[in-house]
C-alpha cells in the first residue's frame, strides 16, 4: 500500500465510524467487525500479496483504533467541558492528520529520550501536568462518598 492508498483507507474508517464516537466507552472506539465489512466491500488480491495487504489494512486498522482510543479517553473522561471539545475535535479530525500522526509514530524508535520527553509533555494530549480527567474523576468520587454518606444519615435518622 501507498501513502494515497494508506489515506484512503483512514478515510474509509473514519467515515464507517462516524457514529462510533458517540459511544465511547472504556474499550477500544472501532468495532473489530467493521475491519471485516471494510475488507468486503473491497476486492483484495488473492495470493502472498493479497496476504500482505489485508495484514497492512489491519495494521492501520488497529493504529487508527488506537489513535481514537487515546483521544477519547483524554478528551471523554475529563468532565463535560473537554466532552464539547473533545466532540468537535473528533469531527473536525482529517484522515490526513492521523496518517501524520502515524507515521510520526515510526519515527519515534529512532529519537533520544530527550525528544520523547519533550514531546510528550508539549502534547496536548499527554500533558504530565494536566490534571483534568484526575480532577474530574476525584471530584466524582467525592460526590459518591458524599451521597452515600447522606442516605446513611437519613437511614440512620429514620
Amino acid at each position: 500500500m501507498d501513502h494515497r492508498q494508506e489515506v484512503e483507507f483512514i478515510r474509509e474508517i473514519l467515515k464507517a465510524s462516524s457514529s462510533c464516537l458517540e459511544r465511547f466507552g472504556d474499550s477500544d472506539i472501532l468495532d473489530p467487525h467493521l475491519l471485516e465489512e471494510l475488507n468486503g466491500s473491497t476486492r483484495l488480491l488473492a495470493g502472498d500479496e493479497g496476504k500482505g495487504c489485508r495484514l497492512r489494512r489491519r495494521l492501520l486498522f488497529d493504529c487508527v483504533n488506537e489513535l481514537l482510543t487515546v483521544k477519547c479517553a483524554y478528551y471523554f473522561n475529563a468532565g463535560y467541558g473537554s466532552w464539547f471539545i473533545g466532540m468537535a475535535v473528533l469531527q473536525n479530525l482529517s484522515a490526513e492528520e492521523i496518517h501524520r500522526e502515524m507515521t510520526s509514530l515510526k519515527v519515534a524508535e529512532e529519537w533520544m529520550v530527550d525528544e520523547l520527553v519533550y514531546r510528550e509533555m508539549s502534547s496536548t494530549l499527554g500533558s504530565w501536568v494536566d490534571f483534568k480527567m484526575d480532577s474530574y474523576q476525584a471530584g466524582g468520587d467525592i460526590v459518591s462518598e458524599l451521597l452515600g454518606s447522606l442516605i446513611d444519615e437519613v437511614v440512620a435518622d429514620l
